[in-house]
């Protein structure tokens, strides 16, 4: 596969690969076909594609579909917030990534424990996972409520012992149900702990109970 071009529009950064067995006339086709204006929607239609090029939709969607792709950069992987690629092969793929906002690279897909992002958390029935995870869980989780500084929590629940694996589990588990969310800095190190309203809500029950 060889880079025929690459462009960086708005907030999209892309570039067109092709097949090193492209024919040479169909360049000017697949640039065209990827082509998007500063509002990253494309440039021609398949229509006017068709016309330009005297071929049937079909067959400009067989030769994009065995000669090119596109390499799109993401900014930031919403959990090591490391750069990364993205490869596309449709324009209903490219037009996904235009709009979709906190996706996670290929390694953290892979790799990572998958927490549940902050900004999906009231799709999850909070009530249901809090009544589901241990007495120590809940415990916790309360404590972490109640202090809320992250100093403090590093204080009083880590007795600031940061290397205290078991917590780490705990912590980690809550998080991949929702019930609370670790905000990052730039660097990955943590900024602060937040939690759901419906968690602040529970643990309020349940202090004044």
């Amino acid at each position: 596969m060889s880079v025929y071009l690459h462009k960086a529009l708005a907030k999209m950064d892309f570039e067109i690969v092709t097949s090193s067995k492209t024919p040479g006339e169909y360049f000017n086709l697949i640039t065209d076909f990827w082509s998007i204006d500063q509002d990253n929607s494309f440039s021609f239609t398949l229509a006017d594609l068709a016309t330009n090029y005297e071929l049937t939709v079909n067959e400009i969607k067989q030769i994009i579909k065995k000669f090119s792709g596109v390499l799109v950069f993401m900014e930031h992987c919403t959990l090591c917030n490391s750069s990364y690629k993205l490869g596309v092969k449709t324009r209903v793929e490219f037009k996904n990534l235009v709009s979709f906002k906190g996706r996670i690279c290929d390694l953290c897909d892979s790799y990572s424990p998958k927490p549940l992002f902050y900004n999906e958390l009231s799709k999850i029935d909070i009530k249901f996972r809090y009544q589901e995870i241990s007495e120590m869980e809940k415990f916790i989780l309360n404590g972490m409520v109640n202090l809320k500084s992250k100093m403090l929590i590093y204080k009083h629940i880590f007795n600031n012992n940061l290397e205290n694996k078991d917590l780490w589990k705990i912590i980690n588990n809550l998080e991949r149900n929702g019930l609370l969310y670790i905000d990052r800095n730039n660097d990955c190190s943590i900024k602060a702990f937040r939690f759901p309203s419906d968690v602040l809500k529970i643990i309020k029950k349940k202090s004044s109970s």
